[in-house]
């Protein structure tokens, strides 16, 4: 289940990336 808490961790955070570029753009 580590792993996938970390992976969900990874993805949320590049997801929210996104989200922040295209929300200031």
């Amino acid at each position: 289940m580590g792993d996938i808490k970390i992976t969900i961790r990874e993805v949320a955070q590049a997801a929210g990336v996104s989200v922040a570029t295209v929300s200031r753009a």
